[in-house]
């Protein structure tokens, strides 16, 4: 007779669903193997502790778990039951991970890529979607995990193939929006609508959209005015009131689904669920580099396909989903060499542009902030008049005053502290000095009172 006792796992869950998604994709497929008693710990890391620190913590010989779990993350060890394994996804978490798996002393699983300076031995197994990753014994590369099951969907077991001759009835379109380094214009978003009535104009198709909860709201209205047509909306899931967790309703009843590229998860769920994807990319399209990694690796495997925006139409369209995308290439390299350059002169072009621009900015900015220093005029040093007899009896007459306590309140110290750089301020104003020692000088200023307060800081706090 099998086993009925269930799997105790701790589940660390961080505050983006992109992450905590994928790990609850590892948890479902262990609960079709077996019972999975699952217990959820939220992960939040203070901010004042650096990722460093932790990192170097990790391996040190007074590493004790329940201090770095209390210090960090506010996670009291008391309250961590007992488990069989440890599962989590995210950068954020795996620090916490390695902590809760030496508190209890058992196996534990995490999703995604290592942070530089940890070492895969600190985890039983890695689940990363990176080709990097293929030859190590630690890492298990798949498509990123995810809870949805295409079985109960009632999915195909063989996913069909669309084309000219072989047309869609039903369409998902999965809208996101601005991410990271993906940035949508409003003419693009004016471009993926119009295509949405073009392809229900030409081939009949209705439509299944869903919006996210990073879709711009101009959009959704736009989108739930095209939706009063249901001869090309079939159904519209608003996620300003539907909320989370509509995708399942869409995937069962979509034939292929069009996403936007700024959320991979999206598209990860919809090849889960053996359903065609192919994403729609605006021009302003940036991924980092593991990002890049993770399209290139769904390529490879013919998985999804990536169209630009400026580019869509159902005869492109159909050309697009009936053929394979992937050419060895990623969709930079290969747009590079279709235009006749080389994509290496290209992409180093693209890198060189984009610190030029930033290094410009950064001047400009330098240069507004100390323009005003730069530009006082250079006077001849004012002399004080001498003290003369006369007045030394109006000096010593005067009465001293009393010492004062330390103000409890931000804004004495605020004013204390900025009549301090007032007054230094001054001082250059009636020397003659450079600009140079002017700007040197102001800056000393400005360390300096930041210096004040923070050891004024301790004083706010008084009662």
């Amino acid at each position: 007779m099998p086993d009925k006792t269930p799997l105790r796992v701790i589940f660390l869950a961080d505050t983006r669903p992109g992450h905590y998604h994928v790990a609850q994709g590892v948890i479902a497929a262990l609960s079709r193997l077996l019972p999975v008693d699952v217990t959820r710990i939220e992960v939040q890391r203070k901010w004042i502790v650096p990722t460093r620190w932790l990192r170097a913590r990790i391996n040190a010989k007074s590493f004790y778990p329940p201090r770095m779990l209390r210090m960090a993350y506010r996670i009291d060890a008391g309250t961590i039951p007992q488990a069989d394994l440890v599962v989590s996804a995210g950068g954020e978490t795996q620090m916490p991970n390695i902590c809760v798996t030496r508190l209890l002393d058992v196996p534990n699983i995490f999703c995604g890529s290592l942070l530089r300076g940890l070492e895969p031995d600190n985890f039983s197994l890695i689940v990363s979607s990176y080709e990097r990753d293929e030859g190590s014994d630690k890492h298990l590369v798949v498509l990123k995990p995810s809870s949805i099951d295409p079985d109960e969907l009632g999915r195909p077991k063989v996913v069909p193939r669309f084309g000219p001759d072989n047309r869609p009835r039903t369409l998902g379109l999965l809208v996101g929006g601005r991410a990271g380094g993906v940035h949508y214009r409003d003419s693009e978003w004016e471009a993926l609508l119009a295509f949405v009535r073009d392809v229900s104009k030409v081939w009949g198709t209705r439509w299944l959209i869903s919006t996210s909860r990073r879709t711009p709201d101009a959009v959704a209205d736009r989108i739930e005015e095209m939706a009063r047509d249901e001869a090309v909306v079939a159904k519209f899931i608003d996620f300003r009131t539907a909320g989370p967790g509509t995708l399942p309703e869409i995937f069962a009843r979509s034939d292929a689904i069009v996403c936007t590229e700024d959320s991979s998860s999206m598209i990860s769920e919809a090849v889960s669920a053996r359903l065609p994807a192919i994403g729609v990319s605006p021009r302003a399209c940036r991924f980092t580099e593991d990002e890049q990694l993770y399209r290139d690796f769904l390529m490879h495997k013919g998985w999804s396909r990536t169209v630009p925006i400026a580019d869509l139409s159902p005869e492109r369209f159909a050309l697009r989903s009936r053929s394979r995308a992937y050419t060895g290439k990623s969709a930079g390299r290969a747009r590079a060499e279709v235009e006749g350059a080389p994509a290496g002169i290209v992409r180093i072009a693209a890198v060189r542009r984009r610190y030029l621009v930033f290094l410009l900015l950064l001047f400009a900015r330098c240069l507004r902030r100390c323009s005003c220093w730069i530009s006082l005029p250079t006077t001849p040093p004012i002399s004080a008049p001498p003290i003369t007899p006369a007045a030394l009896p109006l000096v010593t007459a005067a009465p001293m005053p009393r010492p004062m306590a330390p103000p409890t309140i931000a804004p004495s110290w605020a004013e204390a502290v900025s009549g301090f750089a007032a007054a230094r301020v001054i001082a250059i104003r009636t020397q003659g000095v450079s600009a140079m020692d002017r700007l040197r000088e102001t800056t000393n200023c400005m360390i300096l009172s930041l210096v004040l307060l923070g050891f004024s800081s301790s004083w706010l706090r008084i009662p």
